[in-house]
């Protein structure tokens, strides 16, 4: 109401999501094939230097595939009789929780596997984000606290704070939430 000149059209809105969602499968099918390719390059250069940094960026992969698999969980139910929905039903595994448990899966591996990673403050962070939108909270709350107690001249510790004062303002631990956000 504020901006009468401004009509919504419906016919347009609809191109735009056609559009959104075509670029979107697009997008997917190129970070799955980037995927495919590095998990290929991580075999050769298994042992090597770059090894850790290899599969961090797989697992930053997986963190971006699974805003695909946000946007393909929000678009499914909707018309299948477009070409771009078919195309979407190639993608079925596309979901935001497979993305997520891959890129857990891989964190979790660099923090075994190389703990003298130099990101490792990025790898626990992710990680707790990770397990927070998994609804892993006890996880996300372990890895939030590592980032803390283990990097605490880190960038991430503000939101390491910020994270665990809203998963314990979420549990109604108020006490325990107001200490994490004066905390920042």
């Amino acid at each position: 109401g504020l901006l009468p000149e401004i009509r919504v059209d419906s016919k347009n809105e609809n191109e735009n999501q056609k559009k959104s969602l075509q670029s979107e499968i697009l997008i997917t099918k190129a970070e799955n094939k980037a995927i495919h390719s590095l998990i290929q390059i991580i075999e050769k250069k298994k042992g090597s230097t770059q090894e850790p940094d290899l599969w961090y960026r797989l697992a930053e992969l997986y963190m971006r595939r699974a805003q695909s698999g946000r946007f393909f969980d929000l678009n499914r139910s909707e018309d299948t009789t477009t070409p771009a929905r078919w195309e979407m039903s190639e993608l079925t595994d596309e979901t935001a929780k497979n993305s997520l448990r891959r890129a857990l899966q891989v964190y979790t591996k660099i923090e075994k596997e190389f703990k003298a990673f130099r990101q490792m403050d990025s790898v626990y962070f992710n990680g707790a984000f990770a397990s927070q939108q998994l609804k892993m909270i006890k996880n996300a709350e372990a890895l939030y606290n590592k980032v803390i107690t283990q990097f605490p001249k880190s960038d991430l510790v503000p939101d390491a704070y910020l994270a665990r004062g809203e998963i314990a303002f979420d549990a109604q631990r108020f006490s325990e939430a107001l200490d994490n956000f004066q905390a920042i």
